[in-house]
């Protein structure tokens, strides 16, 4: 009787060289932080551990009222967190990038800069 060995399974392909693919696709993008507004938020995070409302805002040149809607979709999906601080009139939020967020926003670069190659050897 001979053994047979099973077949090593085949190598992952390299997401940095690979050809576009349904994996890699300008579609796959997560259509959450794709927009360009939140897409700015989540970077903006990323480089500061946190930040107040109002300081964000005036950081990305956002409306307060197109800040919170963007933001309010941020945190639903669970990518960023707010932080309510004192109470009343002197209440002040601040947003921070969750760990979840912050995998989020690496593996959208991973696949960005994968459909970049691809484009680029085209």
């Amino acid at each position: 009787m001979v053994a047979v060995t099973p077949a090593e399974p085949p190598a992952p392909p390299d997401t940095v060289t690979a050809p576009l693919t349904a994996d890699v696709h300008p579609a796959r993008l997560d259509p959450v932080i794709h927009e360009r507004l939140r897409l700015a938020i989540m970077c903006t995070l990323a480089v500061h551990a946190s930040m107040p409302f109002l300081d964000l805002a005036r950081h990305l040149g956002m409306t307060k009222g197109n800040l919170h809607i963007h933001a309010k979709r941020l945190e639903e999906v669970g990518h960023i967190q707010s932080t309510r601080h004192g109470d009343g009139r002197d209440t002040r939020t601040t947003f921070a990038l969750t760990r979840a967020g912050r995998k989020a926003l690496e593996r959208y670069f991973v696949q960005l800069e994968a459909i970049i190659a691809a484009t680029r050897r085209a």
